[in-house]
């Protein structure tokens, strides 16, 4: 019987990776990047090449990557670019027993350059079935007011607001038909478009454009 006062290493084992062929559980959208985050990596990994071990979850044959969404995508645009990068790069192998629990961790593990984003989070949890009080006493994330947070998200949809722009369940019944103004700008055109995207994915509803 596991002693609650002992703290235990989850890492089973760290071993080379075929870093391209990791499922990555984060979301796209769940941490914000900027441009100038984004160039400190670039010039991080080109200047120190590759510190920092990956972390993986091994699942039914697969290997889920923990962290290290921006570093492998920096890693691909930097052998477009001409750079060498190793086939195989080392990662930490982390016992977890099912989905969910790697899900937090992916959480857990924090972001030097990126910010995780109240709708990103609210998506990430609702994709993996992970519940706020999952991650609200024992995931720390700086840019997260978990006060406001919960009322955005979870208390003001209970109530039937609008919390942070919800929409309904899930359901594939529901059609949602969008119509532009001709003189409308095509970078707002293509902004509502993607909010529409996101929207048809996590809802899996049905997204007509009427032009």
């Amino acid at each position: 019987m596991k002693d609650n006062r002992s703290i235990e290493s989850k890492i089973v084992k760290t071993e080379p990776v075929k870093w391209k062929a990791l499922e990555i559980l984060q979301t796209k959208d769940l941490k914000e990047m900027s441009k100038e985050s984004y160039g400190r990596l670039k010039t991080s990994l080109i200047d120190n090449s590759f510190v920092q071990t990956l972390n993986v979850w091994a699942n039914n044959g697969k290997l889920y990557c923990l962290d290290g969404y921006h570093r492998i995508k920096v890693m691909m645009e930097l052998e477009k670019e001409g750079y060498t990068v190793p086939e195989e790069l080392p990662a930490n192998f982390i016992a977890c027993r099912n989905r969910k629990e790697a899900s937090k961790l992916v959480l857990i593990y924090s972001a030097i350059y990126a910010n995780v984003t109240g709708e990103g989070l609210y998506e990430f949890m609702n994709s993996e079935g992970l519940e706020l009080n999952d991650i609200k006493f024992d995931v720390e994330l700086p840019e997260i007011d978990f006060e406001k947070f919960e009322k955005e998200f979870f208390e003001e949809k209970e109530q039937g607001g609008n919390g942070g722009g919800m929409v309904p369940e899930k359901d594939p019944n529901i059609i949602a038909r969008i119509s532009f103004h001709p003189g409308m700008w095509l970078g707002k055109r293509e902004e509502i478009l993607n909010v529409f995207e996101k929207m048809k994915k996590s809802y899996e509803c049905q997204v007509k454009i009427e032009e």
